[in-house]
């Protein structure tokens, strides 16, 4: 069995940036699909629902990498108590 990928914690190529997102027990962020286009995200700590637009529901995590930007989501939640951590990571933009 491997680790979990540890987004946070490891340096970041001068190509990439990383963005992390806290959430706090029992709340939520509207999803805004711009905020995740060509990041890999991942679970750092905590759990996820990723709510969908067709009233769905998946629940993911700490360790699990997503691709946000594909799925049709209406907002992501933290469905536990504890702090959720996103982190996220994708090529700089030439503005960033």
């Amino acid at each position: 069995m491997t680790d979990p990928l540890d987004l946070a914690g490891r340096p970041v190529p001068p190509w990439a940036e990383r963005r992390v997102v806290v959430i706090e027990g029992g709340s939520s962020l509207p999803y805004v699909p711009s905020d995740w286009t060509g990041a890999l995200v991942s679970v750092e700590a905590g759990e996820v629902d990723l709510a969908c637009t067709h009233g769905g529901r998946r629940r993911f995590s700490a360790g699990a990498l997503l691709p946000l930007e594909i799925l049709p989501l209406e907002a992501i939640e933290n469905p536990g108590i504890d702090p959720l951590v996103l982190v996220s990571i994708r090529r700089r933009t030439p503005t960033s």
